[in-house]
């Protein structure tokens, strides 16, 4: 044998080792495979797994052109298909809805490729099922809008549920502060009101917190900007809280130190935020314990920080501290007295106000430090001050 017929013989041994090979792919192949001639459209082959996919038997498919065989027998769409297929060469379909032989609908990834073979154009279909898949996402479409209106219907009950409450506090209040004022009841019957006063407060701050959440979840919280001096703030929010400080005998360190403390901000919101924290701060520190406030400049923001040497937060719950309903991980096992509003309301408020703000401790017994960034603004005009009786104290949450 010449040395020309042995590379023949060698071409020869090769090509059909290849065919082979690709024989054995394409039948063992896990997606559906479809070849068709470019030219006529008509199919040269279909493997098994495409075969089992649709029900339709080999000769079925042989011979026939896409659009004859019974899942592609939308004829007007198969051949417009086929033509922008020859045009472009590829064409991809990412959710292709067929129909089995018996009946069942399923969905599927259809993608075609022309490539030339021995000089013959040669178009190659892949489909792959995607029916589990799709199913799958289906299912968790569904059940996402099922829990978002489930959510909404929540928070509309909880608004209206929050303003049904609120409705007979409001005489059982103005009672009570007629009946302090005007002195219309005995001495000894002073403590009792006193009671009621206290009782009716927390009843207003929980109803307040709930109609906060509903207002900031629904996007309803309306900010009005204006120029703030953070340092009277901080110093007014500690005056609100005097009697609990005087009562438990907490020491107050003001170490307002920031050359640059005006900022664009909600006046009142802000001031609600504060009064939340330095609340929040006497509350969970013990009896002759200290609250420190300061802050510094950093780049063109002031950072507020307001530390207690209280009973501080588990390191487990840092992460989900500012999370609504978190009741009791501050100070672990006494709890907040709350319901766990005031650290989201506190958060989302700042986030509005285009801030941040962070919770840091050590552990249980050993103090907590909130940390509140807010971007410092030039003062062409004096900042908004501080009246008394501006703003209602009574309005403010604790922070727990």
């Amino acid at each position: 044998m010449s040395d020309s017929e042995k590379l023949n013989e060698a071409k020869l041994k090769a090509l059909q080792g290849s065919e082979q090979q690709y024989r054995r792919l394409f039948e063992a192949a896990r997606d559906g495979i479809l070849i068709l001639n470019a030219v006529t459209g008509q199919i040269e082959d279909v493997n098994p797994f495409l075969v089992e996919l649709l029900g339709y038997s080999r000769d079925e498919f042989m011979g026939r052109k896409l659009w004859e065989v019974g899942p592609f027998k939308d004829v007007a769409a198969s051949k417009t298909a086929f033509e922008e297929l020859k045009a472009k060469e590829y064409i991809r379909y990412d959710d292709l809805p067929l129909e089995t032989r018996d009946g069942r609908s399923i969905s599927v990834e259809f993608v075609s490729n022309v490539y030339s073979v021995d000089g013959c154009s040669v178009i190659q279909c892949n489909i792959r099922d995607i029916t589990a898949r799709k199913n799958v996402v289906d299912e968790l479409r569904r059940a996402r809008e099922e829990a978002e209106h489930a959510n909404e219907a929540k928070t509309r009950f909880i608004g209206m549920l929050s303003h049904e409450l609120r409705t007979p506090l409001n005489p059982m209040m103005m009672m009570i502060h007629a009946w302090k004022s005007e002195k219309l009841l005995p001495p000894e019957f002073i403590p009792d009101l006193e009671i009621m006063q206290r009782s009716l407060d927390i009843q207003t701050q929980l109803i307040d917190d709930l109609l906060d959440v509903t207002a900031i979840v629904r996007g309803k919280i309306k900010l009005d900007f204006q120029l703030c001096d953070v340092h009277e703030l901080l110093r007014y929010a500690v005056e609100v809280v005097q009697d609990e400080i005087n009562k438990r005998h907490i020491q107050i360190v003001l170490s307002l130190d920031a050359p640059h403390s005006v900022v664009s901000t909600d006046f009142a919101r802000l001031a609600q935020v504060f009064w939340n924290l330095t609340r929040n701060a006497v509350k969970f520190t013990p009896v002759g314990g200290t609250v420190t406030i300061s802050t510094t400049n950093v780049g063109g923001l002031i950072r507020i920080q307001i530390a207690d040497t209280g009973i501080g937060i588990a390191l487990e719950h840092i992460a989900g501290i500012f999370d609504a309903f978190e009741q009791g991980t501050h100070g672990g096992p006494h709890g907040s007295g709350g319901i766990g509003l005031g650290l989201t309301i506190a958060k989302h408020l700042i986030e509005l106000l285009g801030g941040t703000i962070s919770a840091q401790s050590a552990g249980i017994g050993r103090g907590t430090l909130f940390t509140v960034t807010l971007k410092t603004a030039d003062a062409p005009e004096p900042p908004r001050t501080v009246p008394a009786g501006t703003i209602d104290p009574d309005r403010t949450q604790p922070a727990g």
